[in-house]
């Protein structure tokens, strides 16, 4: 996130859209919902999932609360 150019609220939106639902969304969905390019999203996604991953967060723990 230090050298991105896109605003931080767009990395939150897609960090809370990743994070909530049963089911992970695509690249595409993102695009979508973020108003973003595909390169953009898919970048997003991959850097939040492998940020997630770093931390031991799995995918099924994250929507329970």
């Amino acid at each position: 996130m230090e050298s991105s150019h896109l605003p931080l609220r767009t990395w939150f939106e897609a960090m809370y859209r990743l994070s909530h639902g049963k089911h992970s969304i695509s690249a595409l969905e993102l695009k979508r919902y973020l108003g973003v390019r595909y390169p953009t999203a898919y970048y997003l996604k991959q850097k939040i999932l492998c940020g997630h991953e770093c931390c031991g967060i799995e995918p099924e723990a994250q929507g329970s609360g």
